[in-house]
């Protein structure tokens, strides 16, 4: 075990979110324990503790950073091309599969009250929204970008597994979704 004052306590909380993003990675959300994280970064479950209030806050930090990388990944695509907003959101979900589950499981739980956090889906909800076509219904860009995402999330959730042999259809479910958001929408 590695000396408690070897490392200050953001390189152990560094340490942690790594080692805890690897076990999701490598073994799904369900495989991730405290007592996991601590032996992959030489420590005890005592210091895991002492810089997380527990593995929801654990849980809760991964998610921020999976929420990080969905912005980063749909903020590369260009204009107001909503089907390569599908294909990128997509794209994440393949490349983030576990982790993009987790962030799932814990949106259906409502897990998620920080500031932090809210501004993270803020920021995701106004790049989808900078894509849709404009409104002039006040409030109801936004509204649609939190559809359109809600939309896409539960493609994806209800339609793609580790089975690789879906994944056309999810696509080709995607492209239809994203064409219905093309038009000018209006609540009347």
């Amino acid at each position: 075990m590695a000396r408690r004052n070897k490392h200050t306590p953001e390189e152990i909380k560094a340490m942690v979110l790594c080692a805890a993003e690897a076990i999701i990675i490598e073994q799904g959300g369900s495989a991730l324990t405290v007592r996991k994280i601590a032996q992959r970064i030489g420590y005890t479950v005592g210091s895991v503790y002492m810089v997380f209030e527990n593995m929801a806050d654990v849980i809760g930090h991964i998610n921020e950073q999976t929420l990080e990388n969905l912005f980063r990944d749909l903020a590369q695509v260009q204009g107001h091309d909503l089907q390569a907003l599908g294909c990128a959101y997509l794209g994440f979900v393949k490349q983030n599969y576990h982790c993009w589950c987790l962030w799932s499981e814990s949106q259906t739980n409502g897990h998620h009250t920080s500031e932090s956090y809210q501004a993270k889906v803020d920021a995701l909800i106004n790049l989808i929204g900078s894509h849709l076509p404009n409104t002039e219904t006040p409030g109801l860009k936004r509204q649609l970008a939190k559809t359109l995402w809600g939309s896409m999330q539960g493609v994806c959730a209800t339609q793609l597994g580790n089975d690789a042999d879906n994944l056309r259809e999810v696509e080709d479910n995607l492209r239809i979704l994203t064409g219905l958001f093309c038009c000018k929408p209006s609540l009347t």
